[in-house]
């Protein structure tokens, strides 16, 4: 190989070189890129997911501390023989739902899927304990005075006992820690998928 072939040789290795380097160093900048990107998706799935999850469950578990706390005002007044209770209204047991209501429209368009599906769980236990809670004030309000817990209801629909409403209460707080469990496993997920 003669000087001229050698110096061609040399300088397209040269040049290959710097290429290789170039690529491999716009792929560690691709990748450093793409890692930032990733650590700044998570913090901001954070950022705005940890806090509507928190407010959703903070406020469904209000919501059932509500729903037991009406419930022992129901039982305390049969208990002690109490004249009638006010006729019970439908729009009061709705009232008691607009304390979660926005927080889980919020939950539910940060998701992922999976939360989502998880409010729904827990919507569902709300509307029961609610049922449940509106079918016992519909008893003590019928019996006033008289001992409905130890009752056989023939009327099964439109009144329910004590006991069913704890036992909602409980369901409900048995979806509330099953919705704070998923929420924390998808806390950065996109679209149920870990990035």
């Amino acid at each position: 190989m003669d000087g001229g072939t050698a110096t061609v040789v040399a300088g397209l290795a040269a040049v290959g070189g710097a290429i290789v380097t170039a690529l491999i160093g716009k792929r560690g900048s691709t990748d450093s890129s793409q890692q930032t990107a990733t650590g700044d998706y998570r913090k901001q799935r954070r950022v705005d997911r940890q806090p509507a999850y928190e407010e959703f469950a903070t406020n469904v578990r209000a919501f059932a501390a509500q729903v037991i706390d009406k419930s022992n005002e129901y039982k305390r007044a049969t208990a002690s023989g109490a004249d009638q209770i006010p006729q019970p209204r439908t729009s009061d047991f709705l009232d008691m739902g607009d304390v979660f209501a926005d927080s889980a429209i919020k939950v539910r368009l940060l998701g992922p899927q999976e939360v989502a599906d998880a409010v729904e769980e827990v919507l569902q236990a709300c509307v029961n304990s609610l049922a449940m809670l509106s079918g016992y004030a519909n008893l003590v309000h019928s019996f006033p005075g008289f001992p409905v817990d130890e009752m056989t209801l023939m009327h099964e629909g439109q009144f329910h006992t004590y006991r069913e409403v704890t036992q909602a209460s409980q369901m409900l707080q048995i979806s509330i820690g099953n919705f704070l469990d998923i929420a924390r496993a998808h806390m950065d997920d996109w679209e149920g998928e870990p990035i």
